[in-house]
């Protein structure tokens, strides 16, 4: 997992490349977080399914449409968005816009091969 600072806000971008399935996120803030997350498809294939699972909140979405190669996905939690390639696209997503609980949170992808980003603010009281 690569963690980087966004933005002259302190936005933290957690990326996962591979075929990784679950992974863990350790968040600091004592107030839930509603993330950006993205789905990128530059694995060399299109993306057809995604489903990310918040297995410590017990939130999950999922999304089933297109995502052609080289484009991304993008869910922002907080603004309860769906941009396919920046074109509305929530008619394709079920389930709820998970947030980020304070300590680990265990997560789980089920797709084809991509990047997810997840973008998010740390949020105090």
């Amino acid at each position: 997992m690569l963690r980087s600072l966004v933005g002259s806000e302190m936005c933290i971008r957690d990326s996962i490349s591979g075929t990784v399935t679950e992974f863990s996120l350790a968040y600091n803030g004592n107030a839930k977080s509603l993330p950006i997350v993205s789905f990128v498809a530059d694995q060399g294939a299109t993306i057809t399914t995604c489903v990310l699972e918040n297995l410590t909140s017990g939130e999950n979405f999922a999304f089933v449409g297109t995502v052609t190669s080289g484009v991304a996905l993008d869910i922002d939690c907080d603004l309860g968005t769906v941009l396919n390639s920046s074109a509305d696209n929530l008619s394709n997503f079920s389930g709820v816009f998970l947030g980020l609980v304070r300590g680990t949170n265990n997560l789980r992808f089920s797709g084809q091969n991509c990047t997810i980003n997840i973008d998010y603010y740390e949020r105090y009281f």
